[in-house]
């Protein structure tokens, strides 16, 4: 990367930090604890919303809380379409279906029930409905959502995507293999429940990828240089909270207190990276997930050490924050031990919940020069990372763990 890219990139990231100074960053209405789900069709009445378009993950018809809460909405005269059509990695078309169906129906209002995927799907109907001149890819990058989008509200099943508590939804654009983003304040959802009682019965898999998920989001925006003083604070508790909790969520599925704390954590980490932004172990898991579908909290498990190693000592003082919160690091050690003791719990971690720490045999020569050109144009100029990569470190990234 030159001289002046890098320039141009710090540049640009003051003028976002200083713009952000002024822009609003809207709180959605929070609505935690065991058992709020139930809460969800008395919330959805309060709007005066009597059509709810709602998204759900398939399996959640053959869940416990299913009928109870469809006899709840019919007991509030409330109808219901539902859509299940949700597909990891959710494409456009997707999308373009749900707004036909929501448009049909005449619905008031969306809510998702589910991981990213259907929070994102939501996110993205809710643009579309507010904004029907536009195409999502009219929508893609910033402040791009000029309508006014319906009521929206987030309930997820996972901890980890933090897609309820961001102001993006990504997509994915099939034809060219790539995820792509719509980011607005207008995506923020109006209520969020966080119940985690619909997390008990997560696979172990899922809920390690999705946990380390969390913690990447948490590091990046950590590390990253458009830190406020209160992006620090979740970042740092919600590091804290994964490192404490994961593991047992993991490998005790019903353990509601670890449940509790990885949605906690989850959050938490959603709202600092909106606000101080992600760097360039999502940019490469984007990237590459778009060409071969490889389960994202996977990718930013096997991904994010390297990455770490990368930056050397110009992420030290603040890998070795981390370390002394999560208990591993002494305020008597240098920077530079610190922070290895940290990356190397964060390989620990990552072990221990089942996570590999590479990727053999699924990269294509042909595809790396295509996949490096789009890390580097995601990532620059806006992520605040502590030290760049140009396009010879990022392949060189790649290519240690593929």
């Amino acid at each position: 990367m030159s001289l002046l890219e890098k320039i141009h990139a710090r540049f640009y990231q003051a003028i976002l930090r200083f713009a952000a100074l002024f822009a609003s960053f809207p709180e959605p209405r929070i609505v935690q604890g065991s058992g709020t789900i139930r809460d969800l069709p008395e919330l959805i009445r309060q709007e005066g919303i009597t059509h709810l378009f709602l998204i759900i993950y398939r399996g959640f018809r053959r869940t416990s809380v299913f009928d109870p809460l469809m006899k709840a909405f019919l007991d509030r005269n409330i109808q219901l379409t539902l859509f299940d059509q949700i597909p990891p990695d959710p494409p456009m078309e997707t999308v373009e279906t749900a707004v036909r169906m929501y448009r049909e129906t005449s619905s008031q209002g969306i809510a998702a029930i589910g991981g990213g995927s259907p929070m994102d799907v939501a996110k993205a109907l809710g643009a579309r409905i507010g904004n029907p001149s536009k195409s999502l890819k009219d929508m893609e990058g910033l402040l791009k959502i000029t309508g006014v989008i319906p009521p929206l509200f987030l309930i997820p099943t996972t901890a980890g995507t933090g897609s309820e508590a961001t102001l993006c939804s990504v997509i994915t654009d099939s034809k060219e293999q790539r995820k792509f983003f719509l980011v607005d304040a207008k995506l923020v959802p109006k209520v969020v429940i966080l119940d985690p009682e619909l997390t008990m019965g997560l696979p172990s898999e899922i809920t390690a990828a999705t946990g380390m998920d969390a913690l990447t989001h948490a590091i990046e925006a950590f590390l990253g240089h458009s830190n406020t003083k209160k992006t620090t604070e979740q970042a740092i508790e919600a590091t804290v909270l994964i490192f404490k909790h994961l593991d047992n969520a993991v490998h005790d599925g019903t353990s509601l207190e670890a449940r509790s704390a990885m949605q906690k954590a989850a959050f938490l980490a959603g709202r600092a990276f909106t606000r101080a932004y992600l760097g360039y172990v999502h940019a490469i898991t984007h990237n590459l997930s778009g060409f071969y579908h490889i389960p994202h909290g996977e990718a930013n498990a096997v991904f994010l050490p390297p990455v770490l190693e990368y930056y050397g000592k110009k992420a030290w003082k603040r890998l070795a924050q981390l370390a002394i919160a999560i208990g591993v690091g002494e305020p008597k050690n240098t920077n530079q031990i610190n922070a290895e003791k940290f990356i190397l719990a964060l390989r620990k971690l990552s072990k221990n919940v089942g996570m590999p720490d590479r990727f053999s045999g699924i990269l294509k020569e042909d595809d790396l020069p295509i996949i490096v050109k789009r890390v580097f144009r995601e990532a620059h100029p806006s992520a605040p990372v502590p030290r760049f990569m140009g396009k010879k470190e990022i392949e060189q990234i790649i290519r240690v763990v593929m």
